[in-house]
């Protein structure tokens, strides 16, 4: 029975004992799972963006200038100036007299 112990726990991390020990443990595991989780969301990151940029490239290379959401790009036109007093002003002007 004693002797299976260490088949039945091989490849379990050692657990320092008592509360010092157990503490250090656990912040330092912490420790390493934020930076892991931080490069694995790196490397995930990398990838989206790298397939984000092949789809980019494969809509544009087939509808050329016409937008993503499906209407052709529209250049805003300038308001013409106006040569005439605007009406709200207060009273009625004869433009032509």
């Amino acid at each position: 029975m004693l002797h299976e112990l260490p088949n039945k726990y091989h490849g379990v991390p050692f657990v320092p004992v008592g509360e010092e020990g157990y503490n250090n443990y656990l912040i330092l595991n912490a420790a390493e799972k934020i930076q892991k989780n931080i490069l694995e969301r790196e490397k995930a990151r990398k990838k989206s963006k790298k397939e984000r940029d092949k789809l980019r490239k494969q809509y544009l290379a087939s509808f050329g200038s016409v937008s993503i959401n499906g209407s052709h790009s529209i250049s805003q036109t300038k308001k013409p100036y106006n040569k005439f007093w605007p009406i709200d002003y207060g009273w009625e002007i004869d433009y032509y007299w």
